[in-house]
């Protein structure tokens, strides 16, 4: 990890007070700061405001050199972890995410240890309040992310707030669209915000102006308490879009695709536990269920017979073991578990798990428990389907022609059309290169021409005349409706169990596209799909029914 200078230099004042090494020295201080974080509510434990800003900031290029100092911890087993799960995290990052994204738990924890001890400033510390309560920590954040909001997400957020207020309206019914707009704004807020150190620049900004001076501690206070006066401050920030005071003079940059980008992950987000509940209704055995699952739009088939069983609690006998067998996934979900896939006994009364489906679960290990339901909807996902919005989402499977032959699903004649096709895909993208050169760059052209055939040695020079070229790989057109369908099958068990771990990786791959695509949208303003009031639609509305941004 890497800390201010000022606080490692802190670190070594401690040290040499206590007379002991700087290793000895943070496994102290970090057995106080559990101590004392531990015995205090979440949003008044202690953060540093170095963290919560974001300093010393990460390099944006390889280039740039490193700030601060860094610690290399040397801890007792499990004492990363406690400090982790008490430390700040704010809005929107993860410890697996990457870059802007990542948390940095850990590092906060070690800097307030160390600043709970002594203080330490420096030329970009000096004057701001160093400790205060994560709750404060949070509302800071969230003035940050009101002043920098995009387009996208006011248009949820400013809805979101109608909704709230016509529930104050006493005898007020909130329809199901609106308290589905409440969680996407919920989960925008507080679960999937983008994050840009622009947005950190704004929060030192905003902390420069609200806790500096003698009335650090009162503001602090009222970022704490988040009552009228911050909600006021906050609703003035999202929507001065006139105004300056906040941001970095010289930059000027819109950042609307991040905001699209998040407006999808909250609606992705939602309507991912909306699918949970859906499994976890299918309680019996009945003929095939079937939902649209949006974002992005495509649809899921449960085959007949199949169903879940929920479980409250911990999971019991035989349960407990037909999960730990890979007989059955289990996917936790408010409280509970729901088991799938199921079928009914034959024997005797209740149920079984699918015996077809043990090499499609057996892809699944591995997995978080947060990524079983995204691997079950991948594998009751639909390939075949005549809906046009779904063709436009999902599109044929395409595998490598080797591996399908290698699992025994085509023959030599299939793989060697499919080699040839690839072949002369190949061949005619390189044609259209040359005839591309010979208006563009033809100094290129003969080259070009002469390496015609040979594809490193084409692509290294296209790639010097400024042209994207890549060969076209030989795939075979799996025609499945699902991978639940296909283990009803004769499909060999390793078949069936690469298929599965293919597919999820291909449902993973959709998805980000889907939110990709949202990111580019975000900039034109035009309308997409985003059914923000009517979740229920096939179609986009007309006319005056248009919001601002419509995100798919």
């Amino acid at each position: 990890m890497r800390v201010p200078e000022c606080a490692a230099e802190a670190l070594l004042t401690v040290a040499r007070a206590r007379g002991v090494s700087r290793d000895e020295v943070v496994r102290q201080l970090l057995d106080e700061y559990l101590v004392v974080q531990e015995r205090r509510a979440p949003d008044d434990r202690w953060t540093h405001i170095s963290t919560v800003l974001r300093y010393p900031p990460a390099p944006r290029s390889r280039r740039e050199p490193q700030a601060g100092v860094t610690l290399r911890l040397r801890l007792a087993p499990g004492v990363a972890e406690r400090a982790r799960t008490i430390a700040l995290q704010l809005p929107g990052q993860s410890p697996r995410a990457r870059r802007d994204y990542q948390a940095r738990q850990l590092t906060d924890a070690v800097v307030t240890a160390i600043a709970l001890q002594q203080s330490f400033t420096d030329d970009f510390l000096d004057g701001l309040l160093p400790l205060l309560r994560q709750g404060a920590a949070l509302g800071l954040w969230h003035l940050a992310t009101a002043a920098t909001s995009t387009a996208a997400e006011n248009v949820v957020l400013d809805a979101a707030q109608e909704v709230r207020w016509r529930q104050r309206r006493p005898g007020e019914e909130i329809a199901p669209e609106d308290k589905r707009l409440l969680l996407v704004a919920e989960a925008l807020e507080n679960d999937v915000a983008w994050h840009h150190p622009y947005r950190f620049q704004v929060a030192t900004n905003i902390a420069r102006h609200h806790l500096h001076g003698t009335k650090a501690r009162q503001h602090e206070d009222m970022l704490y308490h988040q009552g009228m006066a911050w909600d006021v401050l906050r609703h003035d920030l999202r929507h001065d879009t006139e105004s300056t005071h906040w941001a970095n003079p010289g930059i000027e940059f819109d950042w609307s695709g991040r905001g699209g980008a998040a407006v999808w992950r909250a609606y992705r987000r939602v309507e991912l536990q909306d699918f949970e509940e859906w499994l976890s209704t299918l309680t019996e055995a009945n003929d095939e269920q079937c939902r649209r699952v949006r974002p992005p739009g495509w649809l899921v088939r449960v085959p007949a017979g199949w169903f879940s069983r929920v479980v409250w609690g911990q999971l019991t006998e035989p349960f407990a073991s037909w999960v730990a067998t890979g007989r059955v996934l289990a996917v936790p979900y408010l409280g509970r578990h729901i088991l799938w896939p199921m079928a009914a006994s034959p024997l005797q009364p209740g149920c079984q798990p699918v015996a077809a489906m043990g090499p499609v679960i057996a892809a699944a290990q591995g997995l978080r428990p947060d990524q079983i339901s995204g691997f079950i909807e991948a594998v009751l996902l639909q390939w075949l389907c005549d809906d046009d919005e779904h063709h436009e989402i999902v599109g044929p499977l395409l595998v490598p022609a080797n591996t399908a032959y290698d699992l025994g699903v085509i023959d030599a004649e299939q793989r060697k059309t499919a080699q040839a096709e690839a072949r002369r895909q190949t061949l005619l993208d390189m044609d259209r290169l040359i005839e591309r050169a010979r208006n563009e760059k033809p100094d290129y052209l003969p080259y070009l021409v002469d390496a015609r055939g040979r594809d490193s040695v084409f692509r290294r020079i296209a790639a010097n005349a400024g042209y994207e070229f890549a060969r076209t790989r030989a795939n075979w057109r799996w025609p499945i409706r699902s991978v639940a369908d296909e283990a009803l099958t004769t499909l060999r068990p390793d078949a069936l169990k690469w298929l599965a771990g293919w597919v999820y990786g291909r449902h993973r791959r959709m998805l980000q596209m889907a939110m990709e695509k949202a990111w580019r949208n975000a900039f034109a303003h035009h309308p997409v799909a985003w059914w923000i009031h009517h979740p229920q639609r096939d179609a986009p509305p007309q006319g005056d029914d248009l919001p601002v941004v419509w995100i798919l």
